[in-house]
């Protein structure tokens, strides 16, 4: 009995009630409605590179006809930008763009296809003789050596409180207590001048030393980069010939809440023993192998020469 009248109420639902009609909604061409900046913000390209890449993906998503009114190809390759660049929901693109939530997600689908099977055709790394070249032309753009290549990123921005430094970078010694071997000279590059030796020194060399980073809000951690201490050749400044120290070796401690701390492992589980400096001036960066989420990050020195010191910046950003 029950079947029988549940379907009755199918084919009265199938035949009484109007279906719903289709509704397209507009759809707007924000290279036509937005000023350069504001694309370039938005998508994190120029409208002319936009064109460029709608070129390149045309002719695989483009359709033969207007049946059920498709996405353009300009369109889809907006809302796959605006993914990449911003990681928003596919409902906020959808609504910025005048499309549905579905069409958003099958446009950076196969946007990202498209472009991944194009990789070996617009990236490439150099070999060769050509590496030492490419290494000098980044080192005299930013003095960055040993770079070969850059993938779109940025450092974490830390900024000192105005207030409290030991809120900002702090360590947990320092050298003779003095301020001058402390945390205002620990940030990569530093050198000596009137007021800071140009690194950090901790106050003992023994493996319970750290100097520590407390970022703006929580940030992904990608990496390390430290120096040695920069040795002091101006007679005008403190410590004249001084020092060749640095740290051979470290461990990298993150904490979410800056109370709990997590040391990073290496695949069988034990602390990951990272590779340090063996002079004073070189900058040996370290890609963790993922991401970690951190509020603060500490440095744990293993080995050193002669005494612990450093220079260090963080690599990532801010997760907000």
């Amino acid at each position: 009995m029950a079947d029988r009248q549940l379907d009755r109420y199918y084919r009265y639902r199938r035949f009484r009630l109007p279906r719903r009609p289709r509704v397209f909604t507009d759809r707007n061409n924000p290279l036509e409605i937005l000023d350069v900046e504001s694309v370039r913000k938005r998508y994190r390209f120029f409208p002319d590179s936009i064109m460029i890449l709608v070129g390149i993906v045309e002719p695989t998503i483009g359709t033969a006809t207007m049946r059920s009114n498709p996405l353009p190809p300009l369109l889809t390759v907006l809302c796959c930008l605006q993914f990449f660049a911003t990681g928003a929901h596919h409902i906020v693109i959808a609504q910025a763009h005048g499309v549905s939530r579905s069409a958003v997600g099958k446009a950076i689908h196969a946007v990202s296809v498209i472009l991944a099977g194009l990789l070996n055709r617009y990236v490439k790394f150099p070999t060769g003789l050509e590496i030492e070249s490419v290494k000098r032309k980044f080192y005299s753009v930013a003095g960055f050596p040993n770079v070969v290549g850059a993938v779109d990123g940025t450092h974490v921005k830390i900024q000192a409180p105005p207030d409290n430094e030991a809120d900002y970078i702090s360590a947990s010694s320092v050298w003779d207590n003095d301020p001058g071997h402390g945390s205002k000279g620990a940030r990569l590059y530093s050198t000596p001048s009137l007021t800071t030796v140009g690194a950090w020194a901790a106050g003992y060399s023994n493996a319970n030393q750290y100097i520590q980073v407390q970022f703006n809000g929580l940030s992904h951690v990608m990496g390390v980069a430290i120096q040695g201490r920069p040795v002091n050749t101006d007679p005008s400044f403190e410590y004249l010939g001084c020092c060749s120290q640095r740290v051979t070796s470290y461990k990298l401690i993150y904490s979410y809440d800056c109370a709990y701390f997590l040391t990073i492992k290496d695949c069988n589980g034990s602390d990951r023993i990272f590779v340090g400096n063996t002079d004073e001036n070189t900058v040996v960066t370290t890609m963790l192998p993922s991401p970690v989420a951190a509020l603060c990050v500490k440095i744990n020195p293993v080995t050193w020469f002669e005494h612990i010191s450093m220079r260090f910046d963080i690599l990532g950003n801010s997760i907000n």
